[in-house]
């Protein structure tokens, strides 16, 4: 390795260590740039790659409809050359860097080689350490094989750095805290025949996204009585959507309680409480599938009730 022709070529040329200590120090530097700039690029790359592939999963689900309508030739296919566009930019810019790595590889190498032939040749010249022509040839066989160890090391930690990545990915998702454990450690299953009326309180609910967020909704209260056919108004923003989230407790409430029929769905189990409800969501979507399995995921449901 770097290190073994570094100590070879200075044993027998120990002059060698004033020139080769300032070079891997400008070669630390360098690597240490490179890794960097490579490890963004490689963040990037797969940020921008995600969107292209779920535009090619939505494609290939929807070729029936996009032949239908003529759709072929359209917005999208601008949308998807700019969705290409920013993903190739990023693997551009890794291949510049990779490039660029190699120019300060061989220039570093080269230096290192030069300057142990050069201190070769002039021990050999003034008689120094008792160096001969057969020294001087081992020596030079050693100190041309720096600049491959010194590609080898840096594309070794690179490797590593780059493939990391996915690594960072899956422990930053691992981190994420699971839903179904309320704060009360309560997850009481509800009983068979609730709900039967369907009436749902609000009782001063305050909810947010996330803790270092504001409010969305600040000391909500109302009743929507049993049978009762309820329509939210409001502008963009106002919390309609948070409303919805709340009963699926999609999101957690800073204070205040829900109610239906009387029972706190806080006590609830997250499986309990969404088996009893039934959302139609704005933007319906079919999955793979019968009708049947799409209406009933379980199965537990008579074809006559659907």
């Amino acid at each position: 390795g770097v290190v073994t022709v570094v100590a070879v070529v200075s044993w027998t040329v120990p002059t060698f260590l004033f020139i080769c200590i300032p070079l891997l120090l400008i070669y630390k530097q360098i690597q240490s740039y490179y890794l960097a700039t490579l490890r963004e690029l490689k963040r990037i790359d797969t940020v921008t790659k995600s969107p292209i592939f779920a535009m090619l999963g939505e494609t290939l689900n929807g070729l029936a409809t996009i032949h239908a309508f003529g759709h072929q030739v359209s917005d999208t296919n601008n949308l998807n050359n700019c969705r290409l566009d920013q993903n190739q930019e990023a693997y551009f810019g890794s291949i510049v860097s990779n490039r660029w790595l190699a120019v300060w590889l061989e220039l570093i190498g080269s230096l290192m080689i030069v300057s142990a032939a050069a201190l070769a040749v002039s021990g050999v010249i003034a008689n120094v350490n008792g160096l001969d022509s057969g020294m001087v040839g081992i020596l030079m066989s050693y100190a041309l094989s720096i600049t491959q160890s010194l590609n080898w090391l840096v594309r070794s930690v690179t490797e590593v750095e780059t493939n990391i990545v996915s690594c960072e990915c899956v422990l930053e998702y691992s981190k994420i805290a699971p839903e179904g454990v309320n704060e009360n450690n309560q997850n009481l299953e509800p009983e068979p025949e609730w709900p039967s009326r369907g009436e749902i309180c609000f009782e001063n609910v305050e909810a947010c996204y996330r803790p270092e967020l504001d409010l969305v909704l600040k000391g909500v209260s109302f009743t929507a009585n049993a049978g009762e056919k309820v329509g939210i108004c409001g502008r963009m923003g106002a919390g309609k959507l948070t409303i919805t989230l709340s009963i699926f407790r999609l999101i957690n409430l800073s204070s205040g309680r829900i109610t239906i029929d009387g029972v706190n769905i806080s006590t609830l189990s997250l499986s309990g409480l969404r088996s009893q409800m039934l959302i139609i969501p704005q933007d319906s979507q079919c999955f793979e599938g019968t009708l049947r399995e799409n209406l009933a995921p379980s199965g537990i449901v008579s074809d006559e009730k659907l």
